[in-house]
């Protein structure tokens, strides 16, 4: 079994509302006992969500058509 370090990653993170996103470094602690760490190589970020992060649209509420 091998021992799992901290690693830095990049992440999209929006501090608060209003804020604007931003891609940041981050550190990502290694997995616990029933955890695993995935490697992901791609994401991407909805519409929606900078919508609702942003205020323009509550909350569950659907985008139009």
């Amino acid at each position: 079994m091998s021992i799992s370090q901290a690693i830095t990653c990049k992440a999209v993170v929006c501090w608060g509302k209003g804020e604007p996103w931003k891609v940041e470094e981050i550190q990502v602690e290694p997995p616990k006992a029933t955890e695993v760490r995935v490697k992901m190589l791609y994401a991407s970020i909805c519409h929606t969500e900078n919508e609702n992060e942003n205020e323009k649209r509550p909350r569950g509420t659907s985008s139009p058509a």
